[in-house]
């Protein structure tokens, strides 16, 4: 599927004084999922997704962006409304968990044309010390059209905010936060 994420600021003055940071990054989740019926209107659906998340930013100079690629994991309560029908709409939400497994920074710098493209690694920017977790709370909605030969086309959107704060220090306070 695809994203669009970005990050909140908790620190109210870095909210209001680095307006560039925090604009909206697009990536991808990709990944399996499975359903476990507990009746014909309820279910359980795991998912173990691959998920890129971050933002972009611009400042007087360059601009640019940050990714954070994430292993995510989550269990969500479905429920079907009208589950006899053709088309089905479905409401779900869940607790998730995210795990880093890389991140990348990309700037252009607009004096030279210059683009820098560098591997960010745990604990080793000069200005964050990241956390190496994600989590927090994922809602959405899916259509279900059915199909013969009980086949279904799925479409659907979620969002996830996340509660646990990007860098380990906490100096900027941000949180994850992700359309799909």
């Amino acid at each position: 599927g695809l994203n669009i994420s970005s990050v909140r600021f908790e620190n109210e003055t870095l909210r209001t004084s680095m307006k560039y940071i925090g604009k909206p990054k697009y990536g991808y989740n990709a990944g399996i999922s499975a359903d476990f019926y507990l009746s014909d209107a309820l279910l359980l659906q795991t998912d173990f997704l691959y998920s890129t998340k971050g933002f972009a930013y611009q400042q007087t100079y360059s601009k640019g962006n940050k990714q954070f690629n994430y292993g995510i994991t989550s269990i969500a309560g479905k429920v079907f409304f009208n589950p006899e029908n053709e088309v089905v709409f479905s409401v779900f939400m869940s607790p998730f968990f995210g795990y880093w497994i890389s991140g990348e920074r990309t700037d252009l710098d607009f004096r030279t044309g210059n683009i820098r493209v560098d591997e960010i690694y745990l604990n080793s920017d000069t200005t964050f010390n990241y956390n190496r977790y994600d989590g927090g709370i994922i809602g959405g909605v899916e259509l279900r059209f059915s199909q013969p030969y009980n086949r279904f086309f799925h479409i659907g959107a979620k969002y996830e905010q996340g509660m646990f704060s990007t860098d380990v220090e906490n100096v900027d306070g941000w949180r994850n936060r992700t359309f799909s």
